[in-house]
């Protein structure tokens, strides 16, 4: 169902419009250039949470065969075990018994081992592509970390910018964490693999921490405004 999935394409469309934005109102930023970036990866990840989940056909194809091998050497222990006791020795026959049955276990550990790699080489290339999505929600957080609300007429890295414009900007990096967020939810919808959904939800917390401290940011030049229109109030009733 459409509205009970994330639709990847609807991620990159997003991304795209609030790198439009961003670029508008802060087209000399490093901030725009970050969003762009963010931009590509939701594209590479609109693939790769695709591919995670594909099937190894060559992989499945050999346990095919595996499989095919196990069931043919049971059926030839079936019928050595079938055989009259007085056309075959006891002895020769335990024997083949013995190197079937062994036969049998090594191609079922092979078989489970082959299972196995699959579902681990999807996981693997899962948790890396998460890992780069955390690189770059660390990124975003460092184009907001030095923009400090308390020192907004003083500090180099907000030279230039009104307060709206540093709201404006702090809502943009929250956002874009959020989004992020989302790209790592890809993964855990596409590959319902434990560790992946774990991996993903852990991303998931640390861009929400880093997220709400940027609210708190916001919240106190907020609290500002109010505060500087509670001065003019009352200079102009004086």
């Amino acid at each position: 169902m459409k509205y009970r999935s994330l639709e990847s394409n609807e991620i990159v469309r997003t991304i795209d419009e609030l790198h439009m934005r961003i670029s508008a109102r802060f087209p000399r930023s490093d901030l725009a250039a970050v969003c762009e970036e963010l931009l590509v990866v939701a594209k590479e990840t609109e693939a790769k949470s695709q591919a995670v989940n594909a099937p190894n056909f060559p992989l499945r194809a050999i346990i095919i065969l595996l499989i095919a091998a196990a069931v043919a050497v049971i059926v030839f222990l079936v019928h050595a075990l079938q055989v009259k006791t007085g056309e075959v020795e006891i002895i020769n026959l335990l024997q083949g018994v013995e190197a079937g049955t062994n036969l049998i276990i090594f191609i079922s550990i092979a078989i489970y081992f082959l299972f196995s790699l699959e579902s681990r080489t999807s996981r693997t290339r899962a948790l890396n592509d998460l890992n780069e999505l955390r690189s770059i929600v660390h990124v975003i957080d460092m184009h907001q970390f030095s923009k400090d609300p308390s020192e907004l007429l003083s500090s180099d890295s907000t030279e230039g910018m009104t307060r709206t414009d540093l709201t404006r900007y702090l809502g943009y990096c929250s956002i874009m964490l959020s989004l992020g967020a989302k790209l790592a939810a890809l993964y855990a919808q596409k590959l319902p693999d434990e560790i992946v959904i774990d991996a993903a939800s852990d991303l998931q917390n640390v861009a929400g921490g880093l997220s709400l401290k940027i609210w708190q940011k916001i919240a106190i030049l907020e609290s500002y405004e109010d505060y500087r229109e509670k001065q003019k109030f009352n200079y102009a009733s004086i």
